[in-house]
């Protein structure tokens, strides 16, 4: 196979596999990623619900995860530069993302009736964000924007731009920084749960990342951080970026 069409495996639900002959000059599946490379360009360009997106990735094709609904997370490599239109098109379950640092456009409709996500991080180094790219859905036939949708990231950006130009909630990254290690602009046990892997060195943190896990304000990342943000969760008297 030398060709794959646009919307190859666009809205198949329920698939769970992508596999890529070795023998394929042209495409791969690297490190059983469960997604579909085009190998010169370092693209994925096909995934499904179960894909992990490798490192060495530079760009996400347009429409790799089109109509993917049961894709519920995803992690975006820091080697990613690029996500194409329609990426994630109509990805209903998705309800967290982080843009990482070294993404510099994100596509038309990339993230367009991603109906769950209801606030996204958006770093610096993004200097492109295309029409409808976040925050919009449509209903009966209308192009609707999702309700109380916030846009996290850096004032004079790219992202402060696009929140202005299309009515969204903007608010300082920093301002929302402890505590929020995932990125997505909630703070929830998904954050403690990163801590808690970054500690035992299961997965690293980025060093934007390692800023938002120093909970207790000690300048170090360890499990008291992780104890503090459950205290924090669980409505005790702690105050993020500080000792208590």
């Amino acid at each position: 196979m030398t060709s794959i069409g646009d919307e190859a495996f666009s809205c198949c639900t329920g698939l769970t596999s992508i596999s890529v002959d070795s023998d394929n000059s042209v495409y791969d599946s690297r490190n059983n990623c469960n997604a579909i490379i085009e190998t010169a360009t370092n693209t994925l360009i096909n995934g499904c619900k179960s894909t992990v997106i490798p490192d060495s990735l530079t760009s996400i094709g347009n429409q790799a995860f089109y109509g993917c609904t049961g894709l519920t997370s995803v992690t975006i490599p820091d080697s990613v530069t690029s996500i194409g239109n329609q990426a994630f098109y109509g990805c209903t379950g998705l309800t967290s993302v982080t843009i990482p640092d070294g993404v510099t456009t994100i596509g038309l409709w990339a993230f367009y009736r991603c109906t769950g996500l209801t606030s996204v991080s958006i770093p610096d180094s993004v200097t492109s964000i295309g029409k409808y790219s976040l925050g919009y859905n449509m209903r009966y036939e209308k192009i609707e924007k999702i309700d109380g949708f916030t846009i996290y990231g850096v004032p004079g950006s790219a992202a402060e731009q696009y929140a202005n130009d299309n009515g969204f909630t903007f608010i300082e990254w920093e301002d929302a920084m402890i505590g929020d290690v995932t990125g997505d602009g909630n703070i929830t046990i998904s954050d403690v749960t990163a801590i808690q892997c970054h500690v035992a060195e299961l997965e690293l943190l980025t060093e934007e990342q390692l800023s938002a896990a120093d909970t207790n304000g000690d300048g170090e990342i360890n499990i008291a951080d992780a104890t503090h943000l459950q205290m924090y969760l669980a409505e005790y008297d702690v105050v993020l970026g500080k000792q208590n």
